[in-house]
């Protein structure tokens, strides 16, 4: 069993603030559990500056004329992820992936009724040239 000396409880304190977890620094020094959080109730904490975590998805995405982002109450919204066409209308999903499909479902509809209006505008085109 490993003694934990006062530099040992300062880089304890450290490896506490940067997030690793009691068993880890635990094991790590050869100690129990509650041994850590005495000496960690007795050590001051220094400061640790943490690097920012990136999403773990997406915050917005665009997918044609439509994009899917965070609502939040901070913004007006319910909390929950808004899909939001070009015009600024939409629907509110629980979910980043409800709103995701709906949002694809959408922009593919409106492709399909682009491409049916183009095939419906060169077929006009082509009778009309027909009968002249």
């Amino acid at each position: 069993m490993t003694k934990i000396t006062p530099a040992i409880a300062v880089e304890v304190a450290r490896l506490r603030a940067s997030g690793v977890s009691v068993a880890s620094i635990a094991t790590r020094y050869g100690v129990s559990g509650p041994t850590i959080r005495y000496h960690l109730e007795r050590t001051p904490a220094p400061k640790v500056k943490r690097e920012p975590v990136a999403p773990v998805v997406e915050p917005i995405r665009q997918l044609g004329r439509w994009r899917v982002e965070r609502g939040g109450a901070s913004n007006g919204y319910l909390p929950g992820w808004l899909a939001i066409d070009g015009q600024g209308s939409g629907a509110l999903f629980p979910t980043w992936t409800e709103a995701i499909h709906y949002a694809q479902r959408q922009a593919a509809s409106e492709d399909r009724a682009a491409l049916y209006q183009a095939a419906q505008n060169g077929l006009m085109k082509a009778r009309s040239r027909v009968a002249a």
